[in-house]
């Protein structure tokens, strides 16, 4: 199971349920579900994705910024093969 998804509320009768009715609205220039609150993810970055005719809303997964990045980045094997080729340092004087 896809450790992004969430256990969906218990009824009293110790049955996951499935599916309920909801409505939609419009609010800005986009469409809007109301969850009810049985449903609800405690996450508030969500991923939705479109599948068949309908969608399905999952939690969104966690990412670190600059980390994620770094840990997605593959230098070239030759990269830097010959070393690290710059001038010579310039001699700079300073009057304090």
């Amino acid at each position: 199971m896809d450790s992004r998804r969430k256990k969906i509320s218990e009824t009293s009768d110790d049955r996951a349920e499935t599916s309920r009715a909801t409505r939609s609205f419009r609010t800005g220039g986009s469409m809007a579900v109301r969850i009810p609150k049985g449903f609800q993810l405690a996450e508030s970055d969500l991923m939705i994705t479109k599948v068949a005719d309908g969608l399905l809303i999952t939690a969104a997964p966690q990412k670190d910024g600059v980390a994620d990045w770094w840990a997605g980045w593959k230098a070239d094997p030759d990269f830097m093969a010959d070393g690290r080729q710059q001038p010579p340092m310039q001699d700079r004087s300073f009057k304090v």
